[in-house]
């Protein structure tokens, strides 16, 4: 971009598109979407023209970004698991190295230095195990037909879904309540049908998710919470 341009575009994405479009991720990037054929001039004039929203989104990203304590996997911490918060117990000579009890996750006190790979790979199994479900579901509910379902580590995107048919998820979403994750696999999936979000994209999501509004901000007001 030019140096007309009056704020740091992070990503710019191109693609089959017809509007122009702005994202401000959890960590205040700014990604644009853009049409293919748009120009310098037209990404620079609309960013212009956006500028207070975007500098107020970053801030606000920013400053949820600071309120983020990094875990330090003691006893009573808790932990998110579909929407409710259970503390760790640390205890010593456990027949488990960890494990979850469905009220307190309980690890041993000699893995207590590797938590966070144990942590993430128990959210990762979680993932792998109830997504491809919902996902599989919400697929005979709605009639809509996907190729393939997979986890991945992704920290910035909760779905997405490929030309192919694919549709991904990070493991990070198992963390967000039932009725939000419930909202991201029929977003996805409505995806394969309507590859854009427009005005009709986002009618076929309400007619599955009439308060999907709802799910939605919960994702952009506490999506930076969903980490470990």
């Amino acid at each position: 971009m030019t140096n007309d341009n009056p704020i740091k575009i992070d990503q710019l994405v191109r693609s089959n598109r017809k509007t122009l479009a702005l994202i401000v991720d959890k960590d205040a990037q700014l990604i644009v979407r853009a049409p293919i054929k748009a120009t310098e001039k037209d990404i620079n004039g609309f960013i212009k023209r956006k500028l207070d929203w975007i500098q107020e989104k970053q801030a606000l990203a920013q400053e949820k970004k600071t309120k983020v304590v990094k875990k330090q996997f003691v006893t009573g911490e808790e932990f998110l698991y579909l929407g409710n918060h259970y503390p760790l117990l640390i205890t010593e000579n456990y027949r488990y190295s960890f494990n979850f009890n469905k009220s307190t996750f309980i690890l041993d006190k000699k893995y207590q230095h590797h938590a966070r790979k144990v942590f993430t790979l128990w959210y990762r199994q979680q993932a792998e195990r109830v997504l491809p479900q919902k996902l599989f579901h919400f697929s005979g509910l709605t009639g809509i037909a996907y190729k393939n379902a997979g986890i991945t580590g992704a920290k910035k995107r909760w779905g997405s879904c490929g030309t192919n048919g694919n549709i991904n998820f990070s493991w990070r979403l198992i963390m967000a309540p039932q009725s939000v994750v419930d909202y991201v696999v029929i977003h996805e999936l409505v995806h394969i049908v309507e590859p854009n979000h427009s005005v009709k994209f986002w009618r076929k999501v309400q007619s599955f998710v009439p308060n999907f509004q709802k799910e939605k901000q919960w994702l952009t007001d506490n999506g930076h919470l969903l980490d470990i």
